[in-house]
């Protein structure tokens, strides 16, 4: 037994360690002297007291802790804490030594430390290093030996320096600072221009494209656009330019220098042009231009668009995106008219901020080869668009007139552009959509985008025209007008080829009554709906249901925001093709096990941002292997109960991790009791910890248990012929317990006691009453029952012959007592001889064994024997209610065993002894007396 319990102890004790040490794991955890952070959902590390860890142990404790399965951290920004006295910090190979540090992908660097960069190489051990960033800081380094500093890792294709200072005037990037990056295909310059005294770069980049963007003032030297210098010495690449500077105005006369480049796009935003030269493109096969906010007027938007006409190849110029101002609202069609001659393939022409007014009579906009025009935030109202501006555009798809001023759908000049695929309305807030606004107009158009537009009436047979629309985006519609019923089911008559339908942020979805529940019936094809935000959560089960009944084809539902408090309410029908599936920011706070799988079977991104979910039953995803959840400030607890959730995200994380979309998994955050948060995937807990207090309680349960039904076992043990008493009166006095009376016996009982003792009378008296009144029992008792001056012997011995039970109650009195010492002799030889139960003995005082061995007291001394702990009855000092009294009465009612013992065994101990040798006892005895 001892082993055992030793055995038992050991396993326990093992429970409680694994479940510490499960409780203790905590995979992200960083050196504290750092002060690290994780952002990004948890894919960003970010440390900002470093100037405490720019060690060798600090670096590789820190390395160290970004584990790849339990860390997974990629990005790491090392900085100083604000409030330190700019530390002098010194960067060296050594420090990315340990092992972790190879899986880095990107690195910034900078914030209130003085970095200093003696040795060549510092980026060696991060083979796998992609982007690198400076940033706030002091540098101390030769730039001009940047590529050699800052060498190899081959796969570095990004650099950004932000607003670096330099230590020494003598820091400057050469122009052999960037000869073995091989791999770069982005450079950044932000605020920095201290750095450079001219614009010239030397770059080896084998990178089919390198993209340059200056963010800043340029060098003052540089305000040419002759002045900028790019040489490759790799194999020749395309070149994309960005310029933005606020203050400076830049020159744009004579081209710039290029060596192994094609420069095909560039982009100038916020940077003034001061000059625009004959022919700064003449060397430039262009295909993309941008100038935004750079000050063009009447003078020189002409310059620039002669400027645009005069490139290398003219037929490459495909996408050209413009801002100017006028001093007074109009068109330049002149100059427009003859850049798209010269430019004879140009696909795509964009203004945006620009007063621009086509109302000019007998003008035309002359350019058949555009694809796309957009006017964007250009103050366009209805009189600015004559019916017949655009007639010579015979190729345009698209058109896009957002953000403007229109307050009604230019039906005249949509008439004449019947090849109009693409149509874009959006964010003029005063247009009034009619339901006649797209009658008998674009027989073409595929793609209407009509958001954050105005209605005044029930769009009823709206679109019936458009028989070919196959994307309507109608989402943040505003009620100019207030209308009861603001749709009909006829809004989408005709629109079987419709498979996109944005209506999010629409509130007309609320009035169920209007719709019926048939809005979407026409929309038999249609694969993606957006009803996000449309606040109809409140309607009834009945009323969604059969809103979405007819949408068979669905393939992506977007049904954020919209406080469903019930997930049912959405797949309340079965989506054979649904794979998409947003019910983020909704009310439910549980999933049924079955419902996804069963409703959504070819179910593969379900995203369940900000839902109250507490829990989530893992099992109801186990029909969907390929299924990928979206969780983020959900309120799930950390309890047990969310155990088998967190292993099944922990068995999901690594297939996550190679889809790119390991935040998904990141971002499910549980709550402790201190209301403290953890990741869902980093949460563990050991069988101790989630059954020790349930085992407790089922053992104390069982415990308590136990001892009640002891103490109710030893209550009704030592109270047993009380409670039986008590039900068989109870059942005699109601009629229950019917008792078969015995013809035999005039009497159940006789009562022999002393009749001198006052005490032992008033006793029996009491008792008599209590048994003939409660079990209806038919007893002798002689001071009430025997006749006044009958002979005492003769009448004792004949209530003893007319009784089926003999009870001699037992007292001193009754030992000194030879009529009683008679009785009982008598009863002993009427009831024993003559086959019928022994007589009953009652102890009304403690009397020993010896003291019944007188010779006067020899048969009582031999019923005592023969009675023993079977017709004994110990009422010494007992009431007529007491435990013993009620055993008496159970005897006296059915002559049974009330001590437990069977009738033969007393019928085995009776035969014992000779029937005639007791009768020749007692007869000697009888006439010895």
């Amino acid at each position: 037994m001892n082993w055992l319990t030793c055995l038992l102890f050991s396993c326990f004790l093992l429970l409680v360690a694994s479940g510490a040490d499960a409780n203790n794991a905590v995979p992200c955890s960083f050196p504290e002297k750092c002060s690290c952070e994780l952002r990004n959902a948890g894919t960003k590390l970010w440390c900002k007291g470093m100037q405490n860890c720019f060690s060798q142990a600090g670096m590789d404790a820190l390395g160290a802790s970004m584990n790849p399965v339990s860390c997974p951290v990629k990005m790491v920004t090392l900085s100083c804490n604000r409030e330190s006295v700019w530390p002098i910090v010194e960067i060296t190979s050594e420090l990315f030594r340990h092992e972790q540090w190879r899986r880095l992908e990107e690195l910034y660097i900078g914030t209130s430390c003085k970095f200093v960069f003696r040795e060549k190489r510092v980026l060696s051990n991060l083979p796998n290093l992609k982007s690198f960033s400076l940033r706030n800081n002091d540098l101390s380094a030769n730039l001009g030996e940047f590529s050699e500093i800052f060498c190899c890792p081959k796969g570095l294709s990004e650099i950004l320096i932000d607003s670096l200072g330099a230590e020494q005037m003598g820091t400057r990037f050469g122009q052999r600072s960037f000869l073995k990056l091989n791999a770069l295909k982005k450079f950044t310059v932000i605020r920095s221009p201290k750095l450079f005294d001219r614009l010239e770069f030397v770059l080896n980049t084998s990178s089919p494209a390198f993209s340059f963007h200056w963010h800043g003032k340029l060098p003052h030297s540089n305000k040419e656009f002759s002045s900028l210098l790019f040489t490759n010495l790799a194999s020749r690449s395309s070149l994309e330019l960005l310029i933005s500077d606020g203050a400076t105005q830049l020159e744009l006369d004579s081209p710039a220098q290029l060596s192994g480049f094609d420069f095909t796009r560039l982009d100038i935003q916020n940077t003034r042009l001061s000059r625009i030269g004959d022919a700064p493109f003449r060397n430039f096969t262009l295909k993309d231009i941008s100038i935004t906010a750079a000050g063009l007027n009447e003078i020189m938007l002409p310059q620039l668009l002669r400027a645009i006409a005069k490139v290398k190849n003219p037929l490459a110029v495909r996408t050209l995106a413009l801002e100017f101002n006028y001093k007074k609202r109009g068109f330049p069609y002149d100059e427009f008219n003859a850049l798209c001659k010269a430019l004879p393939l140009l696909r795509r022409l964009s203004l945006s901020h620009s007063s621009v007014s086509f109302g000019q009579s007998e003008q035309y906009f002359d350019c058949p080869q555009l694809f796309l025009l957009s006017i964007t935030n250009c103050n366009l109202q209805d009189e600015d668009i004559p019916p017949r501006a655009f007639d010579k555009l015979t190729r345009l798809e698209n058109i896009r007139l957002i953000n403007n001023q229109l307050s009604t759908v230019p039906k005249d000049l949509l008439r004449n552009l019947s090849q109009i695929t693409y149509l874009d309305l959006s964010q003029n807030r005063q247009l009034k959509l009619k339901a006649s606004s797209f009658r008998g107009i674009l027989p073409s158009l595929q793609t209407l985008r009509l958001s954050r537009t105005g209605y005044t009436e029930p769009l009823t047979d709206a679109f019936v025209d458009q028989s070919n629309l196959t994307e309507l985006h109608l989402n943040q519609l505003v009620e100019l007008r207030s209308t009861r019923c603001p749709f009909r089911k006829t809004w989408f008559k005709n629109c079987s080829k419709l498979k996109t339908l944005n209506l999010a942020g629409d509130h007309f979805l609320n009035y169920g009554e209007c719709h019926g529940g048939d809005f979407f019936d026409p929309l038999t094809s249609l694969e993606s709906l957006s009803i996000s935000s449309c606040d109809f959560g409140h309607q009834s089960d009945g009323t969604i249901k059969a809103l979405l009944s007819k949408l068979s084809t669905l393939k992506t539902l977007m049904a954020s925001g919209n406080k469903l408090a019930r997930l049912e309410f959405i797949l309340n029908r079965k989506f054979e093709n649904l794979n998409l599936l947003d019910v983020s920011w909704n009310s439910f706070s549980s999933i049924p096990v079955d419902l996804i799988a069963t409703t959504t079977p070819a179910l593969r991104n379900l995203e369940l941002m900000e839902v109250p979910l507490a829990n989530i039953d893992p099992k109801a995803f186990d029909k969907l292997p390929k299924l990928r959840l979206r969780l983020g400030r959900n309120q799930f607890r950390c309890a047990c109960n969310l155990m088998p959730f967190a292993d099944w995200l922990r068995e999901q994380w690594p297939v996550y991790q190679l889809e790119s979309k390991g935040d998904w998994l990141l971002n499910a955050i549980c709550y402790t009791a201190s209301n403290s948060t953890k990741r869902v995937i980093d949460f563990r807990l050991s069988w101790w910890d989630c059954y020790s207090r349930r085992l407790i309680f089922i053992l104390s349960a069982s415990i308590g248990g136990l001892l009640i039904v002891f103490v109710l076992t030893a209550l009704l043990s030592r109270y047993r012929w009380k409670l039986r008493y008590t039900i068989l009166a109870f059942g005699i006095r109601n009629g229950i317990v019917n008792r078969k009376q015995q013809n035999e016996w005039t009497y159940d009982a006789c009562f022999i006691y002393d009749e001198t003792d006052s005490t032992v009378s008033e006793w029996v008296g009491d008792l008599v009453l209590k048994l003939e009144t409660d079990l209806r029992l038919r007893l002798y008792e002689a001071e009430r029952d025997a006749p006044v001056g009958s002979n005492m012997l003769d009448e004792a011995a004949s209530a003893i012959d007319k009784s089926r039970h003999a009870v001699l109650v037992l007292s001193r009195g009754f030992l000194e007592n030879r009529l009683n010492l008679y009785s009982a002799q008598w009863s002993s030889e009427s009831l024993f001889m003559r086959r019928r139960s022994l007589a009953v003995l009652v102890m009304r005082e403690k009397l020993s064994e010896s003291e019944l061995r007188f010779p006067e007291c020899k048969v009582l001394h031999r019923l005592y024997r023969m009675c023993k702990r079977d017709r004994i009855v110990d009422c010494s000092g007992c009431g007529v209610g007491s435990n013993s009294a009620n055993r008496l009465g159970l005897l006296l009612y059915d002559g049974a065993d009330v001590s437990g013992r069977a009738q033969q065994r007393r019928v085995q101990e009776s035969e014992t002894e000779s029937d005639g040798a007791e009768a020749a006892g007692t007869k000697s005895l009888l006439s010895d007396d």
